[in-house]
């Protein structure tokens, strides 16, 4: 049995941490949990660990499953669009 803590606070315990974590990922990816939540399973503590408290520090990550990201073409046009703008600001600003 893993405990659970949720913003630190123990709140249960599972039989299966990886699963449980695996589950908790898939459904915040569906959309179905909210994505101002993150988790994580540590083995060493024999814990899970579930944070979704407000005023942490976020960052963008990007999924990667049999190396391949799984973006979306709206989202990778997006970023090359912002690397194109980037690019020629860049030009523009040492190159004059």
């Amino acid at each position: 049995m893993t405990d659970v803590y949720l913003n630190s606070k123990f709140v249960g315990v599972v039989d299966n941490p990886e699963d449980f974590t695996d589950t908790v990922r898939e459904e915040r990816r569906k959309g179905n949990i909210t994505d101002n939540l993150n988790i994580f399973c540590n083995k060493k503590a024999d814990t899970v660990e579930v944070e979704c408290s407000k005023g942490r520090a976020r960052r963008p990550l990007i999924v990667i499953r049999d190396g391949q990201p799984l973006l979306g073409n709206y989202f990778q046009n997006l970023v090359l669009l912002k690397f194109h703008i980037y690019l020629k600001n860049l030009k523009t600003a040492y190159f004059i």
